[in-house]
């Protein structure tokens, strides 16, 4: 077993949407950082290694989660972020 050492952040009012009709331009990954950095409400620190396809399980309240649109992460083996949108918010169970 691996130990946990990605960091995930879960946001909320960013003002994008996953029709690309509206982006935002960042001179920098610097400026992208800051931007997403002052928009995360939730951040994660015990998974042990994100897959950029899968589904994410996370412990929330389901009236928290649904004003959630994007996130971000980073697997401390590649030091790289990834950006994504969050467009299903499925209840599991208590």
């Amino acid at each position: 077993m691996s130990t946990p050492s990605s960091e995930l952040y879960i946001c909320s009012g960013v003002g994008l949407n996953n029709n690309y009709e509206h982006s935002i331009y960042f001179p920098n990954a610097t400026a992208q950082q800051a931007y997403f950095g002052g928009k995360w409400v939730k951040r994660f620190t015990a998974y042990s290694y994100i897959r950029r396809s899968w589904t994410l399980r996370v412990e929330s309240k389901y009236d928290d989660a649904v004003t959630w649109n994007y996130l971000y992460f980073r697997n401390s083996s590649t030091g790289k972020w990834y950006y994504y949108f969050i467009t299903n918010i499925e209840y599991t169970n208590d």
